[in-house]
C-alpha cells in the first residue's frame, strides 16, 4: 500500500460571480491547483431550484499544506467577501502523492 500524507482540504461554496477572483487568490495563497463546479442547494442563503434565475453558486476545492489552508479561510472570511453568499471548511485527508501539494 502506499504510503499516505495528511493534508488540509478546502473546500468553498460561494456565489458564482466570485469564482475569477477567488481562483485567482486561491493560487496566489498557495494552491497549485484546484477544481470547481457550478452547484445547487439550499442554506441561509436563497434557494436555487431554478437554473434559469441567473442566480448560481460553485462549488471550489483545493488539496494544500495547513499553513496555506489557514492563509485561504482568512482570505475567505475577510472585509472584502462579508457581503457575498459564501461558506468554506477545512478537512485534513490523506494523499499518496503528496510531492504534488
Amino acid at each position: 500500500m502506499t504510503n499516505l500524507v495528511p493534508i488540509q482540504r478546502v473546500t468553498i461554496i460561494a456565489d458564482s460571480v466570485l469564482t475569477t477572483t477567488l481562483l485567482e487568490n486561491l493560487l496566489k495563497l498557495g494552491s497549485n491547483g484546484y477544481t470547481y463546479t457550478e452547484c445547487q442547494g439550499k442554506g441561509k442563503h436563497e434557494d436555487l431550484p431554478d437554473p434559469y434565475t441567473g442566480i448560481s453558486r460553485v462549488r471550489i476545492e483545493v488539496l494544500v499544506q495547513p499553513d496555506a489552508a489557514k492563509r485561504i479561510m482568512e482570505y475567505l472570511y475577510s472585509e472584502d467577501l462579508r457581503h457575498y453568499a459564501l461558506v468554506a471548511c477545512v478537512e485534513t485527508v490523506e494523499v499518496s502523492w503528496h510531492e504534488k501539494f
